[in-house]
């Protein structure tokens, strides 16, 4: 008996979401497969133009519904498709078009659900239909109505040209026009008086699919109906992507139903899709705000009930839940002579997006117009320049880089310049909070002018560490002292090496750490 139970339960929860299960107003409804002499449809009483169902129906229309109905073979034929409303759809508009009222409705619709007892008829619930509803006499073509798909031009089908005269041959179609499943559903022509009707269910296998010409299945039991549903969802979940760092707030998605007795139940999808998706539960009221918890990307809609019926509404935008901003490491980069030159910065181990950032003095930097990737290439440099990434994952807190300098060495005499520096490779010992000499032997020789050094704690740098010197800056040469955010200290101008290795002699550390 436990199984007996789980089992209906399942065929419950799956059958709500196989169609629009509202509740239907009949407002037009015809018999007569031709027109009369004055061209016009002869409806059922009560289901006319005027003074009956459609007349009296006062209520918005947010679903359509039409079947058709045909003895084939002594057996009765039917098909019933539903679908969308169309902005500013009013029940006069769903008219059957005939002389009087000449209607064209020639559009794609949304959401339609197919019904039949036809074998080769494709039921179930589709993306998009497509209506093609005229008095008028109509021709083949590839794209009259500027609508997706496009038709065969050789054939009459889901995509045809009407024409004049207004009294013509008509056509009252339905076609399912969804990827892998274009087909006509079901067809109305030739219902001007005195003609031949065309009407059929499905693909027609002879020479037209939308069974233009073919009149070989006859009137018997012929019968048009027309139903309208009001909206059970007057308004959906937002579809504004939202971008929230891990732990952050999300705004809630909300739905607003029309009727009484209303229920609600949100769905959490991986896919932009309604179908799939995994119950929430708890989640039954008309807003929901998604959860922050988890990183990743989710999708969200509502399953609401009313008086009338049900409703899935449609999917939300993406809610993506980002990992803060790491920073990372930028690495690359080397010393270039001033002019035509490149050299390539990477950064590494970063999360988010990074904002490539130049600088002359180390301390004011600004972006680098669409330089938002892993990787930076610098170009044409005349003067040494220091780069950073400010790595933004969406929704988060940036964060920023370290820096690291290309070093632009001078010209301006023929030939190459060329530098070596060399130190003492002398261990130093340092002892806390005393400013330490870093190599007071360290050599520097060059064959032209150096325009700038950096001097960087790049390992077990501990708060409060500090780089100082003592010699004289060489003439033109500035700094605007130790960084903690970048950890280094950066001299700037034209010198000689000479000059260069008398300060660098001097520069000192002074650690907080124990040694």
């Amino acid at each position: 008996m436990k199984n007996m139970k789980y089992i209906i339960l399942l065929a419950i929860v799956n059958f709500s979401f196989l169609a629009h299960s509202q509740t239907w107003t009949k407002i037009y409804e015809t018999t007569n497969s031709s027109r009369n002499s004055s061209g016009e449809i002869v409806y059922a009483s009560g289901f006319g133009k005027t003074g009956g169902a459609a007349s009296s129906y006062s209520g918005t229309i947010g679903l359509v519904k039409i079947r058709m109905e045909l003895s084939i073979g002594g057996t009765l034929r039917y098909t019933e498709v539903s679908f969308d409303a169309w902005s500013g759809l009013t029940a006069a508009g769903l008219q059957i078009p005939d002389a009087v009222n000449t209607y064209v409705v020639q559009r794609n619709v949304s959401n339609i659900v197919v019904s039949s007892n036809v074998s080769g008829v494709n039921t179930g619930t589709y993306g998009t239909g497509r209506l093609e509803l005229w008095p008028y006499n109509y021709a083949p073509s590839t794209s009259a109505s500027s609508l997706s798909p496009q038709g065969n031009g050789s054939t009459y089908d889901w995509d045809d040209n009407w024409q004049s005269p207004t009294n013509g041959h008509g056509s009252y179609q339905i076609h399912n026009v969804t990827s892998g499943y274009t087909q006509t559903i079901s067809a109305w022509n030739q219902h001007n008086f005195g003609g031949n009707p065309e009407i059929g269910f499905g693909s027609s296998s002879g020479s037209h699919p939308d069974w233009t010409f073919n009149n070989s299945n006859g009137t018997s039991s012929f019968k048009v109906q027309i139903f309208v549903s009001p909206k059970v969802i007057s308004t959906h979940p937002s579809t504004t992507v939202q971008n929230v760092c891990i732990n952050g707030t999300s705004t809630a998605l909300s739905v607003v139903a029309t009727g009484t007795s209303k229920t609600y139940q949100w769905y959490k999808n991986t896919a932009a899709s309604t179908s799939g998706g995994t119950l929430i539960s708890g989640a039954t009221t008309a807003s929901y705000t998604p959860p922050t918890n988890a990183s990743g990307t989710a999708y969200y809609y509502c399953y609401v009930t009313n008086n009338s019926g049900n409703e899935t509404s449609s999917i939300s935008g993406a809610i993506n839940v980002n990992l803060p901003s790491v920073s990372g490491t930028v690495s690359g980069g080397n010393s270039v002579s001033s002019g035509t030159n490149s050299t390539v910065l990477t950064v590494s181990g970063h999360t988010g997006t990074p904002q490539w950032q130049s600088s002359s003095d180390n301390i004011t930097f600004s972006n680098i117009s669409g330089q938002t990737n892993a990787t930076y290439t610098a170009t044409n440099l005349t003067s040494t320049t220091h780069y950073r990434v400010v790595v933004t994952s969406a929704g988060c807190s940036s964060s920023t880089s370290n820096s690291n300098t290309v070093l632009v060495t001078s010209s301006s005499s023929p030939g190459s310049t060329t530098m070596s520096i060399t130190g003492t490779g002398t261990t130093v010992s340092i002892t806390n909070n005393v400013a330490t000499v870093i190599d007071a032997g360290i050599n520097v020789t060059s064959n032209g002018l150096i325009s700038g050094f950096t001097v960087s704690i790049s390992a077990s740098y501990t708060s409060g560490d500090v780089l100082t010197y003592t010699g004289s800056l060489p003439s033109g040469v500035t700094t605007s002292g130790f960084s903690s955010t970048s950890r280094n200290i950066v001299f700037s101008g034209n010198a000689t090496a000479a000059d260069w290795q008398a300060l660098l002699r001097t520069v000192r550390l002074q650690t907080t750490s124990a040694t």
